[in-house]
């Protein structure tokens, strides 16, 4: 399983791949890098949510989407909600900060198909 460390660099990945790309929306420059970053990031971030879950793939899905719906209700479909709350260390020390920063970092990646 990702240690908070690790999930923590890829939300910093997720927030800069971001921030390329919303630079990026109006020019002509492709983004097909990015986006495929942003793909394996997912996958990455899935497989370890599964992992965290026991395999239980309908258990990890129900929590999941309980979390992506806390998040958005939350203001979370803000461009920077997730870097506010990477940065926001006081949240570091909860017992669930990995759980939620995986489920925030899956939410931000909503959009990426696999």
């Amino acid at each position: 399983m990702l240690t908070k460390e690790e999930l923590l660099k890829y939300a910093v990945d997720v927030v800069n791949l971001q921030v390329i790309m919303s630079s990026h929306s109006f020019d002509d420059v492709s983004i097909d890098k990015e986006v495929e970053e942003c793909t394996n990031i997912k996958r990455i971030l899935l497989d370890d949510w599964y992992e965290r879950f026991g395999g239980n793939k309908t258990l990890a899905l129900f929590s999941l989407g309980h979390a992506c719906n806390t998040y958005y209700e939350q203001g979370g479909d803000e461009e920077c909600s997730l870097e506010k709350y990477i940065w926001n260390k006081n949240r570091r020390d909860d017992k669930d900060f990995i759980y939620e920063l995986e489920a925030r970092i899956l939410a931000t990646l909503n959009w990426v198909t696999l």
